[in-house]
């Protein structure tokens, strides 16, 4: 490229520099955004799976053809599939439900996530340990792995850890492996220790209970519809052989990333779009810049055309410039990306379930990326100014004028008024994006619980099975913390829940009655005496547990109204028998006023509360209600709950309404994100309608003096610039309700109490964004009258 081009470029670059920098920061900010909004896409979605030919991964679950619906495999089934299965090279099976453990021996027990895996787990995902080896049978006797991080953090990267010994749930395991750092599974949870899949004394011939997950390694040239073929056959001959148990059964095979990653990707959609949104408004400030200065230069540029200058070279100079403002952008937003990847990752509650975040980061996938949208946006802002010289037909046309001439130029005011229009146009969409979430929040927020959360903390407690599997030490534990809590100062009542409520756990059961024809599927939970004083409930029938229940043979039931009118809609509840599960029986002697236990959002369900106690459950909660509002409780909530066994993991006491908050989580964040840029893109698009009016107002400066040396008043002066200003507002208007009619369908799945098209929003939104750009317009058309036609016409 000629110097001189370049060295055009950099002098038109750095002429005007506060405007040019202020458009420069506005697009480095939306081209960081955008970079970081493209990173964590790049670690979800785009990156291959982390695990060798990854491609190649199927899952395996088995499909119930009565339910019609997808489920866990159990062991015996299992081992058919990797026993006369053809399509694959390997075949794995893990479990991940239930599989905690709390690990003694340390300062401090801790409770750990893990997964129990059959031998060809790791060989199947291609990974090989970082110390050790993996397991050699399903069924190897108390062998544990460990992570990378549990390996560090407990025992300080140990390089001899292999063949020690570690103690889970009271049991003695040996450490035959470490897996290294990058290892990282996306089941569930962090795992941080895999177990055999076979605890001692398990049968791998087991086919009732499916709770298993099954992967395969497709052979190289098998496809996924041949691998479902074969299955297929398998199918037929297992259900001759195993009618009882799988005739209804077939196995369904499907790749496995896409699995993973499937429930995240409307959530990334919405993101990217809003981001999306404020690039393209940034870049239309930036073009708008741009403009602006290459119709400045109208002067410059016909001087240099009459004294030879070629059109080839004066564009290019224009490119060079667009290439330069692009290079320095978009290095500024790789800086500013660098430290929104961190924050955004922070940013994003745990609620919002997207694979790999805390992986993002800027790799050369994500430099690339930015690269290509610096040079990007730099040759279309470049190919603005050039096309305003290539258009040019006469140069001597800016040059014969006296002084005061006005040239007039459609392109340039077409060009201006569309980049306005489509700059109000996505300030609209996220402004009603923004309403329709925060309407929707601030309805969520209104829904009434049915119970008194203040006053109140929960401590879920997860205990090791070395306690769980003996059911009086099960009870005698939960019995022991009720006492103590109750006699702990401050404290006015205490209760004890399974599953616990606004929690990820459910148990579920299927409900018929002798009086009714009707069958309901409920919610099923597990409650102490105390459970309707201390969260405050409403009986509306009959009473709650009284303490005669919790004995074996009590067979008292209390239901929620949702139940009771499901089974008897015109009748009462209280005293009627129903069966669970069709073994089960129970009588009603109470019913509960509704309430919200699960989420806010979620229509109440037919729910069941059986004496705490009467099965042995997995994880459970305490709730205690505090004397006075505002005492802070927690520390002394927690070391009672401690010291009744200070073999069990360290519980963690939260305020209720914390876990009635964290409900709310995504829907702050994504008010809050959405709003953000709403506020960015309006901000933006006021003052490209300002800056629009006022340029129009500086060229026409000429035209409004000899108005009002005709006598034109100030009013029609005005009112003349307004009626510009209305047309670019309404245009604005109409294609911005349109799109926002667009992004509501995206946004229809995190919406609670509010239409997609609501009609209030929408006339507020355009209303109030009305209002405000014909108010940004109004203070320089109100300048316009200000002119002396003296002073503008001496000239003439």
């Amino acid at each position: 490229m000629n110097p001189q081009i370049v060295r055009d470029g950099l002098r038109w670059l750095v002429a005007k520099p506060v405007p040019t920098l202020l458009a420069g920061v506005v697009l480095a900010l939306a081209l960081g955004v955008g970079t970081v909004a493209f990173s964590v896409l790049n670690a979800a979605i785009f990156r291959p799976a982390p695990y060798e030919d990854g491609s190649h991964i199927v899952k395996v679950s088995n499909f119930h053809a009565q339910r019609g619906s997808d489920f866990g495999v159990s062991a015996g089934r299992f081992n058919d599939f990797r026993r006369d299965n053809r399509s694959f090279e390997a075949v794995a099976a893990f479990r991940t439900f239930n599989q905690t453990f709390v690990l003694t021996g340390v300062d401090e027990p801790e409770l750990l996530r893990g997964a129990r895996i059959s031998r060809d787990f790791f060989y199947l995902l291609g990974v090989s340990p970082a110390l050790g080896r993996t397991f050699e049978s399903d069924a190897e006797d108390h062998s544990v792995i460990l992570s990378y991080a549990l390996w560090c953090r407990r025992y300080a990267c140990d390089p001899k850890i292999v063949g020690k010994p570690v103690v889970l749930d009271g049991a003695e395991y040996a450490v035959i492996g470490v897996m290294p750092r990058s290892f990282k599974t996306y089941f569930d949870r962090p795992m941080e220790l895999w177990l055999p899949l076979l605890d001692k004394g398990q049968s791998g011939a087991e086919r009732g209970n499916g709770d298993l997950h099954i992967l395969g390694r497709l052979k190289p040239g098998v496809t996924l519809q041949q691998a479902q073929t074969e299955s297929a056959i398998l199918d037929h001959q297992l259900a001759e052989q195993f009618p009882a148990t799988d005739n209804d059964l077939s196995f369904r095979i499907s790749y496995w990333w896409p699995s993973i990653t499937k429930g995240a990707r409307p959530t990334l959609a919405i993101l990217s779009g809003a981001v999306a949104l404020l690039l393209l408004i940034a870049c239309s400030t930036m073009a708008f810049v741009l403009l602006a200065k290459a119709f400045s230069r109208e002067k410059e540029i016909s001087i240099r055309l009459a004294c030879g200058a070629s059109r080839a070279s004066l564009a290019g100079a224009f490119l060079a410039e667009g290439i330069l403002y692009g290079a320095l952008a978009g290095t500024l937003g790789v800086v500013l990306a660098f430290w929104g990847t961190r924050s955004i990752v922070a940013l994003v509650p745990e609620s919002i379930s997207i694979p790999r975040l805390s992986e993002t980061s800027l790799d050369g996938h994500v430099l690339g990326y930015s690269v290509v949208m610096a040079i990007f946006v730099g040759l279309i802002f470049g190919l603005i100014g050039a096309f305003s010289i290539i258009r040019k037909d006469d140069p001597f046309v800016h040059l014969g004028g006296g002084a005061g001439a006005v040239v007039p130029n459609t392109l340039r005011n077409k060009a201006r008024n569309s980049l306005v229009v489509m700059q109000m146009a996505v300030a609209i969409i996220l402004t009603v994006g923004t309403g329709l979430m925060l309407k929707s929040l601030i309805l969520t927020t209104r829904v009434p619980l049915g119970f008194n959360a203040d006053r109140l903390l929960m401590s879920e407690i997860q205990l090791s099975p070395g306690v769980m599997n003996q059911p009086d030490a099960w009870r005698n534990y939960y019995r022991e913390v009720a006492e103590k809590l109750s006699s702990t100062p401050g404290v006015e009542s205490t209760a004890t829940v399974s599953p616990l409520p606004f929690g990820d756990e459910a148990f579920m059961g299927s409900v018929s009655s002798p009086a009714s024809t009707n069958k309901s599927d409920a919610l099923i939970r597990y409650i102490s005496t105390g459970f309707a004083p201390t969260l405050g409930l409403t009986v509306t029938q009959g009473h709650p547990f009284l303490e005669s229940d919790y004995s074996a043979k009590s067979d008292a039931v209390i239901v929620n109204e949702t139940f009771a009118h499901s089974l008897w809609p015109e009748g009462k509840a209280v005293g009627k028998r129903i069966t669970v599960d069709s073994k089960d029986a129970y009588t009603v002697i109470g019913v509960f006023k509704d309430f919200k236990d699960l989420n806010r959002t979620t229509p109440i369900m037919s729910e069941m509360y059986l004496p705490f106690g009467k099965d042995v459950t997995p994880f459970a909660a305490t709730i205690v209600r505090t004397k006075s509002q505002g005492s802070s409780l927690s520390t002394a909530v927690r070391d009672q709950i401690r010291s009744v066994d200070r073999n069990q993991p360290v519980p963690k006491v939260r305020p209720f309404t914390s876990f009635v908050s964290d409900d709310l989580a995504s829907s702050r964040f994504f008010s809050v994100f959405i709003g953000g840029l709403a506020c960015i893109a309006l901000l933006l698009a006021l003052i490209g309608i300002y800056a629009t009016v006022s340029l129009s107002v500086g060229q026409r400066s000429r035209e409004f003096a000899i108005r009002m040396a005709v006598g034109a008043n100030r009013l029609s002066i005005t009112s003349l610039v307004m009626k510009d200003s209305l047309l670019i507002v309404v245009g604005a208007e109409v294609l911005g309700v349109a799109g926002a009619l667009i992004l509501v369908r995206f946004l229809s799945t995190l919406l609670f109490g509010v239409k997609p098209i609501d009609a209030l929003t929408l006339a507020v939104v355009a209303l109030l964004s009305g209002a405000t750009a014909l108010a940004a317009s109004y203070i320089p058309a109100r300048a316009a009258t200000d002119v002396d036609p003296a002073i503008v016409l001496r000239s003439e």
